[in-house]
Protein backbone atom coordinates (compact mmCIF):
# COMPACT_ATOMS: atom_id res chain seq x y z
CA UNK A 1 0.00 0.00 0.00
CA UNK A 2 1.32 3.44 -0.91
CA UNK A 3 0.14 6.98 -0.24
CA UNK A 4 0.79 9.14 -3.29
CA UNK A 5 0.77 12.87 -3.72
CA UNK A 6 -1.58 14.13 -6.41
CA UNK A 7 -0.14 16.84 -8.62
CA UNK A 8 -2.21 18.44 -11.38
CA UNK A 9 -4.78 15.69 -10.96
CA UNK A 10 -2.30 12.83 -11.41
CA UNK A 11 -0.24 10.48 -9.23
CA UNK A 12 2.41 7.99 -10.30
CA UNK A 13 4.03 4.97 -8.67
CA UNK A 14 6.45 2.22 -9.64
CA UNK A 15 6.08 -1.25 -8.16
CA UNK A 16 8.81 -3.88 -8.17
CA UNK A 17 7.18 -7.28 -8.64
CA UNK A 18 8.75 -10.12 -6.72
CA UNK A 19 9.81 -13.21 -8.63
CA UNK A 20 7.80 -15.22 -6.09
CA UNK A 21 4.49 -13.93 -7.48
CA UNK A 22 2.26 -16.67 -8.82
CA UNK A 23 0.34 -16.57 -12.08
CA UNK A 24 -2.91 -14.78 -11.26
CA UNK A 25 -5.01 -11.69 -11.74
CA UNK A 26 -4.18 -9.01 -9.16
CA UNK A 27 -6.34 -6.02 -8.27
CA UNK A 28 -4.98 -2.50 -8.05
CA UNK A 29 -7.22 -0.09 -6.16
CA UNK A 30 -6.83 3.69 -6.11
CA UNK A 31 -8.88 6.14 -4.07
CA UNK A 32 -8.87 9.32 -2.04
CA UNK A 33 -10.58 9.81 1.32
CA UNK A 34 -13.40 11.55 -0.56
CA UNK A 35 -14.00 8.85 -3.15
CA UNK A 36 -14.03 6.10 -0.50
CA UNK A 37 -17.55 7.33 0.35
CA UNK A 38 -18.78 6.62 -3.16
CA UNK A 39 -16.68 4.47 -5.49
CA UNK A 40 -13.24 2.85 -5.44
CA UNK A 41 -11.53 2.51 -8.82
CA UNK A 42 -10.14 -0.98 -9.44
CA UNK A 43 -7.91 -2.21 -12.25
CA UNK A 44 -7.29 -5.90 -12.88
CA UNK A 45 -3.75 -6.82 -13.90
CA UNK A 46 -2.59 -10.27 -15.01
CA UNK A 47 0.90 -11.08 -13.73
CA UNK A 48 2.80 -13.92 -15.42
CA UNK A 49 5.30 -15.80 -13.31
CA UNK A 50 8.62 -17.17 -14.59
CA UNK A 51 6.99 -20.58 -14.89
CA UNK A 52 3.63 -19.35 -16.14
CA UNK A 53 3.34 -22.02 -18.86
CA UNK A 54 3.56 -24.78 -16.26
CA UNK A 55 1.41 -22.95 -13.70
CA UNK A 56 -1.29 -22.17 -16.28
CA UNK A 57 -2.07 -25.88 -16.55
CA UNK A 58 -2.30 -26.18 -12.78
CA UNK A 59 -4.50 -23.15 -12.06
CA UNK A 60 -8.12 -24.07 -11.47
CA UNK A 61 -10.62 -21.74 -13.11
CA UNK A 62 -12.91 -20.36 -10.42
CA UNK A 63 -15.83 -17.92 -10.29
CA UNK A 64 -15.64 -14.61 -8.44
CA UNK A 65 -18.77 -12.56 -7.76
CA UNK A 66 -19.18 -9.11 -6.26
CA UNK A 67 -22.05 -6.70 -5.78
CA UNK A 68 -22.58 -3.01 -5.11
CA UNK A 69 -25.86 -1.67 -3.77
CA UNK A 70 -26.91 1.81 -4.86
CA UNK A 71 -28.08 2.55 -1.32
CA UNK A 72 -26.24 2.05 1.97
CA UNK A 73 -29.25 0.20 3.44
CA UNK A 74 -31.78 -2.25 2.05
CA UNK A 75 -35.23 -0.90 2.91
CA UNK A 76 -38.30 -3.11 3.17
CA UNK A 77 -40.99 -2.60 0.55
CA UNK A 78 -38.99 -0.10 -1.53
CA UNK A 79 -37.13 -0.78 -4.80
CA UNK A 80 -33.47 -1.45 -4.05
CA UNK A 81 -30.98 -1.60 -6.91
CA UNK A 82 -28.02 -3.98 -7.06
CA UNK A 83 -25.15 -4.10 -9.55
CA UNK A 84 -23.50 -7.53 -9.60
CA UNK A 85 -20.42 -8.75 -11.46
CA UNK A 86 -19.20 -12.24 -12.29
CA UNK A 87 -15.68 -13.02 -13.49
CA UNK A 88 -13.31 -15.95 -13.46
CA UNK A 89 -10.10 -15.76 -11.45
CA UNK A 90 -8.29 -14.38 -14.49
CA UNK A 91 -10.62 -11.39 -14.62
CA UNK A 92 -12.58 -12.58 -17.66
CA UNK A 93 -16.31 -11.73 -17.58
CA UNK A 94 -18.77 -14.58 -17.18
CA UNK A 95 -22.17 -14.63 -18.82
CA UNK A 96 -24.88 -16.30 -16.78
CA UNK A 97 -27.78 -15.85 -14.40
CA UNK A 98 -27.73 -14.28 -10.95
CA UNK A 99 -30.40 -15.13 -8.39
CA UNK A 100 -31.46 -13.39 -5.23
CA UNK A 101 -32.47 -16.22 -2.93
CA UNK A 102 -34.17 -16.22 0.48
CA UNK A 103 -33.27 -18.15 3.63
CA UNK A 104 -34.63 -21.43 2.22
CA UNK A 105 -32.82 -20.94 -1.13
CA UNK A 106 -35.94 -20.00 -3.09
CA UNK A 107 -35.14 -17.60 -5.92
CA UNK A 108 -37.00 -14.30 -5.53
CA UNK A 109 -35.43 -12.50 -8.51
CA UNK A 110 -33.33 -13.62 -11.49
CA UNK A 111 -31.24 -11.46 -13.81
CA UNK A 112 -28.53 -12.13 -16.38
CA UNK A 113 -25.12 -10.62 -16.97
CA UNK A 114 -24.07 -8.83 -20.14
CA UNK A 115 -20.90 -9.52 -22.13
CA UNK A 116 -18.91 -7.63 -19.48
CA UNK A 117 -20.15 -9.92 -16.72
CA UNK A 118 -22.37 -7.21 -15.21
CA UNK A 119 -26.02 -7.50 -14.22
CA UNK A 120 -28.36 -4.93 -12.67
CA UNK A 121 -31.64 -5.56 -10.89
CA UNK A 122 -34.19 -3.83 -8.68
CA UNK A 123 -36.14 -5.74 -6.07
CA UNK A 124 -38.34 -5.02 -3.06
CA UNK A 125 -37.14 -6.98 -0.01
CA UNK A 126 -39.42 -8.12 2.77
CA UNK A 127 -38.78 -7.15 6.37
CA UNK A 128 -37.25 -9.95 8.43
CA UNK A 129 -36.11 -11.92 5.40
CA UNK A 130 -32.46 -12.84 4.80
CA UNK A 131 -31.20 -12.73 1.23
CA UNK A 132 -28.17 -13.97 -0.66
CA UNK A 133 -26.83 -13.28 -4.13
CA UNK A 134 -26.19 -16.53 -6.04
CA UNK A 135 -24.31 -17.23 -9.28
CA UNK A 136 -23.79 -20.92 -10.02
CA UNK A 137 -22.49 -22.39 -6.76
CA UNK A 138 -21.18 -19.07 -5.43
CA UNK A 139 -23.15 -17.11 -2.83
CA UNK A 140 -22.78 -13.74 -1.11
CA UNK A 141 -24.80 -12.41 1.81
CA UNK A 142 -26.80 -9.29 1.02
CA UNK A 143 -27.32 -6.50 3.60
CA UNK A 144 -29.88 -6.92 6.37
CA UNK A 145 -33.25 -5.43 5.45
CA UNK A 146 -34.25 -2.38 7.50
CA UNK A 147 -37.85 -1.51 8.25
CA UNK A 148 -37.55 2.21 7.51
CA UNK A 149 -35.28 4.23 5.29
CA UNK A 150 -34.79 5.92 1.95
CA UNK A 151 -33.72 4.73 -1.48
CA UNK A 152 -32.27 6.69 -4.37
CA UNK A 153 -32.68 5.55 -7.97
CA UNK A 154 -31.34 7.25 -11.09
CA UNK A 155 -32.29 6.71 -14.71
CA UNK A 156 -30.35 7.95 -17.71
CA UNK A 157 -32.28 9.11 -20.80
CA UNK A 158 -31.12 10.84 -23.95
CA UNK A 159 -31.68 14.40 -22.73
CA UNK A 160 -32.21 14.10 -18.96
CA UNK A 161 -31.16 12.34 -15.81
CA UNK A 162 -34.18 11.30 -13.77
CA UNK A 163 -33.79 10.96 -10.01
CA UNK A 164 -36.33 9.23 -7.77
CA UNK A 165 -36.04 9.46 -3.99
CA UNK A 166 -38.47 7.29 -2.01
CA UNK A 167 -38.90 6.81 1.72
CA UNK A 168 -41.16 5.03 4.20
CA UNK A 169 -39.99 7.03 7.21
CA UNK A 170 -42.30 7.59 10.16
CA UNK A 171 -40.41 10.74 11.20
CA UNK A 172 -41.39 13.17 8.48
CA UNK A 173 -39.81 16.27 9.99
CA UNK A 174 -36.26 15.35 8.98
CA UNK A 175 -34.65 16.54 5.80
CA UNK A 176 -32.13 14.94 3.47
CA UNK A 177 -29.66 16.52 1.11
CA UNK A 178 -29.13 15.51 -2.51
CA UNK A 179 -25.70 16.52 -3.79
CA UNK A 180 -24.30 16.44 -7.31
CA UNK A 181 -20.51 16.42 -7.25
CA UNK A 182 -17.60 15.99 -9.61
CA UNK A 183 -13.85 15.81 -8.97
CA UNK A 184 -14.41 16.39 -5.25
CA UNK A 185 -16.46 19.56 -5.78
CA UNK A 186 -20.18 20.01 -5.22
CA UNK A 187 -22.01 21.19 -8.35
CA UNK A 188 -25.45 21.55 -6.81
CA UNK A 189 -27.33 20.69 -3.63
CA UNK A 190 -31.03 20.17 -2.96
CA UNK A 191 -32.67 20.05 0.46
CA UNK A 192 -35.59 17.64 0.46
CA UNK A 193 -38.35 17.26 3.02
CA UNK A 194 -39.24 13.70 4.00
CA UNK A 195 -42.93 14.54 4.41
CA UNK A 196 -43.38 13.40 0.80
CA UNK A 197 -42.99 9.64 0.22
CA UNK A 198 -41.45 10.23 -3.20
CA UNK A 199 -39.51 13.01 -4.92
CA UNK A 200 -39.06 13.10 -8.69
CA UNK A 201 -36.29 15.28 -10.09
CA UNK A 202 -35.22 15.76 -13.70
CA UNK A 203 -31.91 17.37 -14.64
CA UNK A 204 -31.20 18.41 -18.21
CA UNK A 205 -27.86 17.15 -19.48
CA UNK A 206 -27.21 20.57 -20.99
CA UNK A 207 -26.87 21.89 -17.42
CA UNK A 208 -24.13 19.39 -16.55
CA UNK A 209 -20.42 19.42 -17.24
CA UNK A 210 -18.68 16.70 -19.25
CA UNK A 211 -17.23 13.81 -17.26
CA UNK A 212 -18.39 11.52 -14.46
CA UNK A 213 -20.90 13.13 -12.10
CA UNK A 214 -21.89 11.49 -8.82
CA UNK A 215 -25.28 11.86 -7.16
CA UNK A 216 -25.24 11.27 -3.41
CA UNK A 217 -27.79 11.40 -0.64
CA UNK A 218 -26.91 12.54 2.91
CA UNK A 219 -28.97 12.67 6.06
CA UNK A 220 -28.92 15.66 8.45
CA UNK A 221 -25.88 14.15 10.21
CA UNK A 222 -23.97 14.03 6.91
CA UNK A 223 -24.12 10.23 6.77
CA UNK A 224 -24.05 8.89 3.21
CA UNK A 225 -27.33 7.11 2.47
CA UNK A 226 -26.86 6.45 -1.23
Amino acid sequence: RQILKIEKGKAEAIYNISSNFKLAVYHIRAYTNWTRNFIVSTKNVTILSQNFEIEANEVKVDTLITFKAQNADFVAGLPNRILATATDNFGNPMIGTFEIIDAISVAQVEFTTDNQGIGIVEFKPNLGEIYQLKFGTKKLDLPIVKEFGQVLLTYDSKDNIKIYLQNNLTTKADTTFLVLHQNGKALDQLQLNNSKPIHKIEISKTELKNGIIYISLFDKNKRVLA
